[in-house]
Parts: C-alpha cells; structure tokens; sequence
C-alpha cells in the first residue's frame, strides 16, 4: 500500500510539472479542473485522497486478499505505465 500511495503521490508531482513547463496536458477529464490548483492545496487534496484510495483497498484487502492482490497488481501496473509517459515526455521536451 506504500508502493501505491508513493506512486500516487509521484504521478500528480509529475504531472503537475509537465503541465507547468507546458510538456504535457492532462488527459482525464475528472483531473483537469483538480489540475488548475497550486502545488500545495494540490498535492493536499491528492494526499486525502490517495489515503481515501488507500482505506478503499484497505477494506477489499479484508474481505478478499485474491482480489486485493489482482487490483493493486492492476493498479501499480497503470501508474508505473503512466510515470513513465509523463517522465519520457518531460524529459523528451526538456532536451528538446
């Protein structure tokens, strides 16, 4: 669950760097108003609900460890796939 909350954490700062330096735009529509707000009540918010996210899979860990294991397996899969987009691009841009 560390794992998740740092990669969580790792994405946003990223992401709110690329948008920033003008690397990247963001491509969620549920992140995109969320994406406009300073670093630090941003990162607050993504905090809160990387802890949210985290109880959430806290409480499946509980009930059912086989479906715990395939969703944060899924999930860290996504945004180690997703920090990496964002890191190739800041850096491509960055050289540029």
């Amino acid at each position: 669950m560390i794992l998740f909350f740092v990669l969580f954490m790792a994405d946003y700062l990223l992401t709110y760097i690329g948008l920033q330096w003008g690397y990247i735009i963001e491509a969620n529509p549920f992140m995109k108003g969320f994406m406009n707000l300073k670093l630090l009540p941003g990162t607050l918010l993504r905090t809160l609900l990387a802890l949210l996210i985290c109880y959430l899979l806290y409480s499946i860990k509980k009930g059912n460890i086989k479906a715990y294991r395939r969703l944060i397996g899924f999930v860290t899969f996504v945004l180690l796939f997703v920090i990496g987009l964002h890191a190739y691009w800041i850096y491509r841009a960055a050289v540029a």
